[in-house]
């Protein structure tokens, strides 16, 4: 298992493109579950730059919510998606995106030494983990557009398709409290 997701890193750092490639083929569950498990750490140690956990327990408890989180964002990300790209004509299986969507979570991996570097800048912060995501959804699209072959912006629009739907959710909900919160202020005034 180990000696899988070694190659397959090994194989991103050679030629990133033949290695996303041989992704449906090559079912690499366990660089996916690493990469998972890596973006998610990368995660916690960059909010912890910000409020220390305390502890070593408090750090393992906010990357084993962050795992269990990007996992969930994972599959219902990658379904979208591969929904997209199926009813545009490129079919391909959902569990190939699932398990590039683990690798390019690696990406995150990056936050900790960016998030020492601008420990003493905290502005630079945010520019920080949007050059983050950015890298990691680069790599995705371009990863995406190798095996769907679908071109860039039909890779784009897949890739960022589950965001700007999770963002539209977000701000329904919003609306949904600030019209019961109004409905209430109104109940109440009369």
């Amino acid at each position: 298992m180990a000696e899988s997701t070694i190659e397959t890193l090994n194989a991103f750092s050679k030629n990133p493109g033949l290695a996303a490639a041989s992704i449906p083929e090559r079912r690499p569950v366990s660089a996916s579950l690493a990469g998972y498990l890596a973006g998610s750490a990368g995660l916690a140690v960059w909010l912890g730059f910000g409020t220390p956990y305390g502890s070593l327990f408090g750090f393992a408890i906010m990357t084993a919510f962050l795992f269990a989180y990007n996992i969930t964002a994972g599959f219902l990300s990658s379904s979208m998606a591969s929904m997209f790209l199926s009813l545009s004509g490129k079919d391909r299986q959902a569990g190939s995106l699932f398990l590039l969507t683990g690798i390019s979570e690696s990406c995150k991996l990056m936050l900790i030494p960016l998030g020492i570097l601008t420990a003493a800048m905290p502005a630079l912060r945010t520019p920080a983990f949007l050059l983050v995501l950015a890298v990691q959804y680069g790599f995705l699209i371009f990863a995406v557009d190798r095996i769907y072959a679908c071109g860039k912006t039909k890779a784009a629009i897949a890739t960022l398709l589950p965001f700007v739907f999770f963002c539209m959710l977000v701000t329904l909900f919003i609306l949904f409290i600030a019209v019961a919160l109004f409905a209430a202020l109104i109940s109440a005034l009369v």
